[in-house]
């Protein structure tokens, strides 16, 4: 009977789950920045506005779309039309 190892026991498993692994830790990282720059212009607007400021706790409850649409609506109340 022929055995074979496990692929992800093998030298160039390892290697794959480790690139894997890497990139998973990047988007995360960048998602994370993105995320954290979007509740500070949110919070910045607020206070240059003299709205109550949303705590970061608050905010990160919320997706990166739904701040998003926070900045663009603070964004609106600022320009002129």
């Amino acid at each position: 009977m022929i055995h074979l190892t496990p692929w992800e026991e093998t030298a160039a498993g390892r290697e794959v789950f480790e690139m894997g692994e890497a990139r998973g830790e990047a988007r995360g990282e960048a998602r994370g920045e993105a995320r954290g720059e979007l509740i500070g212009r949110i919070q910045m607007c607020q206070e240059l506005m003299e709205l109550n400021v949303d705590s970061r706790q608050e905010l990160a409850k919320k997706s990166v779309e739904e701040l998003q649409q926070l900045v663009d609506l603070l964004k609106a109340r600022v320009q002129p039309r």
